[in-house]
């Protein structure tokens, strides 16, 4: 953060622990890369089902000990109808392709937009607290990409978790679905904090945008050197030249904005990877997907029971969701698919064996 600095060991040794546990930090945030890494004979509903099996344990309880009845049946109801991928299929507006390969620039399958939705889809196949998206508008248009942030948006404030997203040039309504944003200039930190005040931040500054310029634009074109041309300062104003970018970041060091997070650093860590909001993990899986609405209380699973007995962490605690036989079964049976249904390569095999045996005999016969 500028000029202060958060050693590696010290943010990982805050993240890392739960009270007196540790916790596994891959199993606490989710990532989606650039690109789009899928296997390409592999089905939409068949790539989330497999990370859902692995990510999960296959079960929406994920691990966790429910001692009440009602609970139990409950979440045998969710997994028995496979209600987390559907709700993400139906979500992401991937339903009507969940029989289609995913396919690549070799196999036909859905198209780029869908496949990318895919990406993020696979991603959100377990409760992760974090939600870490690197530039997900890669080889989208502005639409495609307003649609994915707006969906993710939408599942963070029904699930009450938190989504990082990186975008190149973003569209106005698409910068308008987030709550805060992070502005960077040649690496160093010019502004961090709500949306809503960012014009007025930088008016105090004396960057202020047309009446004609969006506040995405605005802000894109006040990270570069063009951004110079937006400053506009008040007569009284004692400056004249426009801020430099080492400037820029030094004056959000020492705004409140700034000061907060520099204190929100060195601040003793007192945070739990726990929701503290009344919401049943039930609730919380169907509010989506209200067709499968059941009619069974969960009053009794509460996200407060869950941290009171511990149960909500228990997912982060495990490395693995899977016992060693069951992930070997899983990653068995996902290649043996991938690789019956390549039927070039099996057609393929089947030539050179025979061409093979046959050369091979030859030299040996008689």
């Amino acid at each position: 953060y500028n000029n202060m600095k958060l050693s590696e060991d010290t943010l990982l040794r805050r993240l890392k622990t739960i009270g007196n546990k540790e916790i596994h930090i891959k199993n606490a945030i989710a990532y989606v890369e650039q690109l789009d890494r899928h296997a390409p004979r592999l089905t939409v509903q068949e790539t989330f089902d497999f990370a859902f099996q692995c990510k999960s344990g296959g079960s929406h309880a994920e691990g966790r000990p429910f001692k009440d009845d009602e609970a139990r049946e409950a979440i045998a109801k969710l997994d028995e109808e496979d209600t987390r991928v559907k709700l993400f299929l139906e979500g992401l507006g991937l339903l009507h392709v969940g029989n289609t390969f995913v396919g690549n620039s070799d196999v036909r399958g859905v198209s780029g937009g869908q496949r990318r939705r895919v990406t993020v889809g696979e991603m959100l196949q377990f409760e992760a607290p974090i939600f870490c998206g690197d530039e997900i508008s890669t080889g989208l248009d502005a639409a495609s990409t307003y649609d994915i942030c707006f969906q993710l948006n939408y599942f963070t404030k029904v699930m009450n978790t938190t989504r990082l997203i990186s975008l190149l040039q973003p569209s106005p309504e698409t910068v308008g679905l987030f709550d805060e944003v992070i502005l960077l200039s040649d690496g160093k930190l010019i502004y961090a904090g709500p949306l809503s005040e960012v014009e007025d931040y930088f008016a105090s500054l004396g960057y202020r945008a047309p009446d004609t310029m969006d506040v995405a634009d605005f802000l894109q074109m006040l990270s570069t050197p063009d951004g110079a041309a937006l400053f506009h300062p008040p007569e009284e104003s004692i400056r004249s030249e426009p801020f430099t970018t080492s400037e820029l970041a030094d004056a959000f060091r020492h705004s409140q904005f700034g000061q907060q997070i520099q204190h929100d650093l060195t601040r003793e860590w007192d945070a739990e990877w726990v929701q503290k909001k009344k919401t049943s993990i039930v609730d919380s899986a169907t509010s989506l997907f209200t067709s499968t609405k059941s009619d069974v209380s969960t009053d009794s699973i509460t996200r407060e029971s869950l941290i009171k007995d511990g149960a909500l962490t228990i997912p982060l605690q495990q490395q693995y969701q899977n016992s060693f036989a069951i992930s070997t079964y899983l990653n068995v049976k996902r290649n043996l698919t991938i690789w019956l249904r390549d039927k070039r390569f099996l057609i393929a095999n089947l030539v050179k064996n025979i061409i093979m045996g046959i050369s091979v005999g030859s030299v040996f016969y008689q």
